[in-house]
């Protein structure tokens, strides 16, 4: 069996068990592997949701980029004030999850509130809503 990736960020697939049979109905073992160290190019470049969202604390960003190229990802409020930039680059193809602990550049804690998190690279601009709970 395979997957084939339709749109980015983590599926949160994981195999559990494996039953087989042959075509008389008897069980039939099977060997599953999962190769850790097999990590395939994702197919298209963009921006996942943030998770939590809302968040109290924390939240995870989540992107892909499917050929190497220069990435921005920055938070702004919502009157477009920059918050902090939390990539800013060249990256390889992969994935990659990133935090946002809701301080600002200075490190200070950012008020509770509506911001936008916005991912630019190479022929990708998308914007993600989050509202922190603080």
């Amino acid at each position: 069996m395979s997957f084939k990736v339709l749109k980015a960020g983590n599926p949160r697939l994981r195999l559990a068990s494996v039953i087989a049979r042959d075509g008389a109905n008897q069980p039939v073992s099977v060997l599953v592997t999962s190769p850790v160290d097999e990590v395939a190019t994702p197919l298209v470049t963009g921006i996942g949701w943030a998770s939590p969202n809302p968040f109290p604390g924390t939240t995870s960003l989540t992107f892909t980029m499917a050929k190497r190229g220069e990435v921005h990802l920055a938070i702004y409020s919502l009157t477009g004030r920059h918050v902090v930039t939390l990539a800013h680059g060249m990256r390889e193809p992969g994935a990659y999850r990133l935090e946002w602990d809701g301080r600002d550049a200075s490190g200070a804690l950012a008020p509770a509130g509506v911001y936008y998190a916005q991912f630019t690279t190479e022929g990708v601009r998308a914007t993600r809503k989050l509202t922190s709970l603080r």
